[in-house]
């Protein structure tokens, strides 16, 4: 998680300083360009016109470093929506792996109750096993019980 929230910070600062660049260099791009305009036409000699070519070559630079630049700063924002997509994939994939521990903890529980349920039914039989058993002590006791009367009022 660390890791991924230094690497947003990342994203999002070299983004903004390749946005404030962009918006930099268009401003002082066209500062050089009307410097240059002003300059040609307030001189007319040769000389100010050769400086006016070289101003137009210079603003000509600047114009090119400020494309790249530009570009530079549409690949931060085109990075900086692969990084949400790859975060917000990455969400998703948690949530279901959490949803899969849930179903698969529902699933055990399930089970567990299952078990439960034989194990109560098991001790119900043995239960009913003991009853009979006891019956049975006792239906035997009593004609044990009866045979002795039977035979004590025979003797007498």
């Amino acid at each position: 998680m660390r890791q991924q929230q230094t690497l947003r910070a990342a994203v999002r600062q070299t983004a903004a300083q390749q946005l404030l660049q962009a918006y930099t260099c268009s401003s002082s791009s066209s500062s050089s360009s009307n410097s240059s305009s002003s300059s040609s036409s307030s001189n007319s000699s040769s000389s100010s016109s050769s400086s006016g070519c070289s101003n137009s070559n210079s603003s000509s630079s600047s114009s090119s470093s400020c494309s790249s630049r530009r570009h530079r700063s549409r690949q931060a924002a085109a990075e900086m929506r692969g990084h949400r997509r790859l975060q917000q994939q990455q969400q998703q994939q948690q949530q279901q792996q959490h949803q899969q521990q849930q179903q698969q903890q529902q699933q055990q529980q399930h089970h567990h109750q299952k078990q439960q349920q034989q194990e109560q039914q098991q001790q119900q039989q043995e239960q009913q096993q003991q009853q009979q058993q006891q019956q049975q002590d006792w239906g035997q006791q009593q004609q044990q019980q009866q045979q002795q009367q039977q035979q004590q009022q025979e003797e007498e």
